[in-house]
């Protein structure tokens, strides 16, 4: 039986692959001198802001066949099989300071009115539950139907703002550290065709623990404190 073992740390999500050793590299965004400056200017504008309200929300795509952090007796190393065009399915999330928000599946590439029913169907209903119209703050990366004009206009109908998200910054998206957590709770079962992989999906959302997802989210004031400190440099989260 493989054990898979992560930590929970202060600054945010770390696994066993965290500890010292021969490592595999991490690959981060190019960031031009322009996205340096834009994530400054960010972290001027909003070093300050009342996040408590804030909706993060993200995309992420799951495949068949990935590999996964984890550990197992000597001499037996976990494995997983590998496919040359594996099965995947697009999901969307959304978390808050009070933990999971939402998670749905979605077919395809998602354009601006695919996106607005999403939102329609899968967050105002939640985020006025919770807060109430107007009040909520949106944060979202700069995918092309997240900037457009007529979803902006319609986020604007139910939420109270929506952060100037700079370019190249995964980092600052606390989503993302949620989505490599399931990935690895994901991955770990092996799902063998895309039935189990949504299945497994939905399930390992649903055990994830909520306190881990507001201690997540909770770290956004610290990442946006660093570029200050960084001057719009990658942060380490």
């Amino acid at each position: 039986m493989v054990k898979v073992e992560t930590c929970y740390l202060n600054n945010g999500l770390h696994s066993m692959r965290d500890t010292p050793g021969y490592k595999k590299a991490r690959t981060k965004p190019h960031l031009t001198e322009k996205n340096k400056q834009d994530r400054l200017t960010f972290s001027h504008s909003y070093h300050e802001y009342d996040f408590s309200t804030t909706i993060f929300v993200d995309e992420a795509l799951f495949q068949i066949g990935q590999p996964f952090y984890g550990w197992s007796w000597i001499g037996h190393a976990p494995s997983v099989e590998t496919y040359t065009h594996p099965p995947s399915v697009s999901v969307w999330g959304a978390i808050t300071t009070t933990g999971k928000l939402n998670l749905t599946f979605y077919e395809g590439s998602l354009r601006q009115g695919s996106y607005q029913q999403l939102l329609q169907e899968h967050l105002y209903p939640q985020a006025e539950a919770e807060w109430g119209q107007g009040v909520w703050i949106m944060a979202e990366d700069g995918a092309g139907c997240h900037n457009a004009l007529s979803t902006k206009r319609d986020i604007l109908k139910h939420a109270g703002d929506i952060l100037q998200w700079p370019g190249s910054s995964p980092d600052l998206n606390p989503m993302e550290n949620i989505w490599h957590v399931l990935k690895n709770e994901v991955y770990r079962r092996n799902p063998r065709n895309e039935a189990e992989l949504r299945q497994f999906i939905l399930e390992e959302w649903n055990n994830l623990n909520n306190n881990l997802v507001i201690e997540t989210v909770e770290s956004f004031p610290g990442r946006v404190a660093m570029l200050l400190e960084t001057e719009g440099e990658h942060i380490d989260y």
